[in-house]
């Protein structure tokens, strides 16, 4: 009876053959045949005689003989013949098909799974040795459903290889991860990065180059995961192994079947960008000192080097070199093979500082040479690409969406307050990838210059250039004989430059005239000596220089005061009793007192120095230079600098000064001396207040 039912299952399955309809269960048909024969081999020689207890003890005993039938020297081992019992033929018929049939799903990788696994309850870690043997002539979907059944007791390199997590598994191919090298960068994608890594206790550049060496795992014949890192990371030293098993699994399945579906699309469809050749052309040497001096002006933003940098070959100059060549070339900059990998943590510190730093203009601007780059070299792709998200179908991924998360608010937080992104990221229970992500696509975020710094003179500098041509110089200076001030009334720009000017043209100025600046020595005698006015002052009254005055001073033989507090009034200012001992101290026996206090007043309100300097358009160095005189005139810490996610704060003696410095009896005393300073603390305690502030109003 068991064999006559699974005669008739064989020739349902004829007859769909024969009907030639092209369908898939016919063709599914013609591969159970070839299958049959190979899984029986394999079923009886696994199986034991209780497998078959639903057939009837009959069938039991004779499985049962079957084993125990004695084997001659040289002869087929169990399994090789079919059994000479026609019922026992029958149920492993009748078992094959229920293994193979096309409609038998997850119940038949349960079966499968449960032959798989040895009797005394313990799993096999590696696929049947046969597998790559005469396993490897079996029909593709009867690969798929062994390879299905041995997911859950697949070692974590074999379950990528085979990519068992999915529905599509497949035996390794060669030939296939090679082809695939050439669409991958050296690191994961930003925005996959994103999606795929764990929430916590990952190192994000570690699971992104481990990311990529396992996406060349995928199909990939060759077991040995090192040798697979050979070809894109031959620097890791470290257990990707165990990292594999640690880790990159501690999401689940979800990175290993997202690993399996993004190698599958670019075997597929191939990716836009063409990783391979542009690590063959595009070299180091992206950016030369100029080009970036150049970008930096023309965006209104400082360079950021020093002589010593420049020197040394470090500094802002190299950080944007690394920036270029890993935004075209997706490469590992901890790969000590690449000429522009980190030198230590420090190193890597400082890029990572940079690429925060960066403004949106400038990342445009950067952006924008990238792309001038790949046309030079004739390579017409996208400056960057990665795998569309539908590549992995309804799949749960353990990190976020690149667009979840309020980007006006990063760019406010990190562009606008100068907010650390380590910080920001805490705040918006992110991780810092993230937030460098929302900076690196929002090109467009707000963003205003400096009203003073090195962009600025640069930019007048090539103004001047412009207007201050050779014909500029033969018609104005040689033919109308105008001289250097004359030229410097005219046209705005300093004698200096344009002395400078002229000689990088090469015109040679005319000679100076010779004229004595005659000051009355009667008049200058009661101004100075009786009236105590300062050389600068005297100056500015008679249109002059303070060098011309102390001159005049010298050829009149008029007593000179010595320098100190006899030459400066603030030195010998007094301030009533009323005033804070702080403010006392800041402000008496000294220069530039008041101007500490208010910029100290003003800087209180940014997160950090850099921040407080590059707003009121003050250099960061004289800022931390008067902010430390005005400490060590209290005799007291007056505020916590910044640090890693912290910004700064006034420590308690700093409150107390700020609150003296708002009281009207010293706003009253207060000079207007330093316009920037005064015009941001009115600007922030408007803000404060909730008003608009006027116009009109003071500090």
């Amino acid at each position: 009876m068991t064999l006559l039912m699974a005669q008739r299952r064989i020739n349902s399955l004829l007859d769909s053959v024969e009907c030639g309809d092209g369908h898939s269960v016919g063709q599914l048909a013609g591969f159970t045949f070839v299958d049959l024969a190979s899984v029986a081999k394999w079923l009886v020689r696994t199986s034991v005689p209780a497998d078959f207890e639903s057939f009837g003890l009959h069938v039991v005993n004779a499985f049962q003989a079957e084993r125990d039938r004695p084997h001659e020297v040289g002869a087929e081992r169990l399994g090789s013949m079919p059994p000479d019992n026609g019922p026992l033929v029958g149920a492993i018929t009748t078992r094959v098909l229920d293994l193979i049939s096309p409609d038998g799903g997850e119940s038949a990788e349960e079966q499968i799974r449960v032959l798989l696994r040895r009797r005394d309850g313990s799993r096999q870690r590696m696929p049947p040795a046969g597998l790559s043997g005469h396993w490897a002539e079996l029909s593709p979907p009867v690969q798929r459903r062994f390879l299905r059944a041995l997911d859950p007791d697949l070692a974590h390199i074999d379950r990528i290889r085979f990519r068992s997590t999915l529905p599509t598994a497949a035996l390794p191919q060669p030939g296939l991860a090679e082809a695939r090298t050439r669409w991958l960068p050296q690191l994961l994608w930003p925005d996959w990065s994103i999606r795929l890594m764990p929430a916590a206790g990952c190192d994000s550049e570690r699971f992104r180059a481990a990311a990529i060496v396992f996406l060349l795992t995928s199909g990939n014949p060759e077991r040995n995961i090192l040798n697979v890192a050979e070809v894109l990371h031959p620097h890791l030293q470290w257990q990707l192994t165990r990292y594999l098993s640690t880790e990159v699994t501690s999401g689940g399945d979800t990175i290993l079947r997202a690993i399996g579906n993004i190698s599958e699309y670019l075997d597929q469809h191939d990716g836009r960008i063409d990783y391979h050749r542009r690590r063959a052309v595009v070299g180091t040497d992206l950016l030369s000192e100029d080009q970036w001096r150049s970008l930096c002006f023309d965006t209104g933003i400082h360079p950021g080097d020093t002589a010593k940098t420049r020197e040394q070959g470090s500094g802002r100059h190299l950080q944007a070199r690394r920036y270029l060549h890993q935004l075209l070339t997706g490469a590992d900059l901890n790969d000590p093979g690449n000429a522009l990998s980190w030198r230590g943590s420090p190193d890597r510190a400082q890029y990572l500082a940079f690429v925060d730093w960066l403004a949106p203009p400038l990342r445009r601007t950067l952006a924008d040479h990238a792309i001038r780059i790949l046309r030079e070299l004739g390579i017409d792709e996208p400056l960057t690409w990665s795998p569309p998200t539908d590549c992995c179908p309804a799949l749960r991924r353990p990190g976020r969406e690149p667009d979840d998360i309020d980007r006006q608010q990063v760019l406010k937080l990190v562009v606008t307050d100068k907010t650390p992104v380590g910080a920001v990221a805490e705040r918006m229970a992110t991780t810092a990838d993230h937030i460098r992500l929302v900076l690196e696509l929002d090109t467009d975020g707000p963003w205003t210059p400096a009203p003073r710094g090195p962009h600025v003179a640069w930019r007048r500098r090539q103004q001047a250039r412009e207007l201050l041509t050779t014909d500029f110089f033969e018609r104005e200076h040689v033919g109308l004989r105008k001289r250097l001030r004359q030229l410097e009334q005219e046209t705005g720009f300093p004698r200096g430059l344009i002395s400078e000017i002229a000689a990088e043209i090469g015109v040679e100025l005319l000679p100076p005239w010779k004229t004595a600046f005659t000051i009355d020595p009667h008049w200058l005698r009661d101004q100075y000596v009786d009236q105590r006015r300062s050389h600068e002052d005297i100056a500015a009254e008679l249109g002059t220089s303070a060098e011309t005055v102390r001159r005049s001073l010298i050829r009149h033989k008029i007593p000179r005061r010595p320098p100190g507090i006899a030459s400066h009034t603030q030195m010998i200012a007094v301030v009533p009793g009323s005033v804070p001992d702080d403010i006392r101290r800041a402000v008496e026996g000294g220069l530039a007192g008041w101007q500490r206090l208010q910029r100290f007043q003003a800087v209180m309100r940014y997160a950090t120095i850099d921040a407080a300097a590059e707003d009121l358009g003050l250099f960061q160095s004289a800022l931390v230079t008067q902010l430390r005189r005005l400490e060590r005139d209290a005799g007291a810490q007056l505020f916590h600098r910044a640090a890693r996610g912290k910004a700064m704060r006034p420590t308690a003696r700093g409150r107390a000064l700020l609150s003296a410095l708002d009281l009207p009896e010293v706003q009253a005393l207060t000079p207007p001396l330093d316009r920037p300073a005064l015009e941001a603390i009115r600007l922030h305690r408007a803000a404060v207040m909730g008003a608009q502030p006027s116009a009109g109003s003071s500090g």
